[in-house]
């Protein structure tokens, strides 16, 4: 699924779920706009790191987070 998409983001209910046996660096967005950067390697744990923090407090249109690839390399 995310294979084809370095560019552009996806928008998913469950990040977790979505980036489980992908391999690479991401960049996920929550509802609430706080930044992500999330490295994945296929049979391991993801490690996670939050990379900035909204100007202000944001209410959420929906529920659904963004993911962009930013590392298509394999590990």
């Amino acid at each position: 699924m995310l294979q084809s998409s370095l560019k552009n983001a996806v928008t998913v209910d469950n990040p977790a779920e979505v980036l489980r046996n992908q391999a690479g660096t991401f960049e996920v967005v929550s509802p609430y706009g706080l930044v992500f950067q999330v490295v994945c390697r296929p049979g391991s744990t993801m490690k996670m790191r939050e990379v900035s923090q909204p100007p202000r407090r944001i209410e959420p249109v929906n529920m659904n987070w963004q993911i962009r690839r930013l590392d298509a390399s394999a590990f």
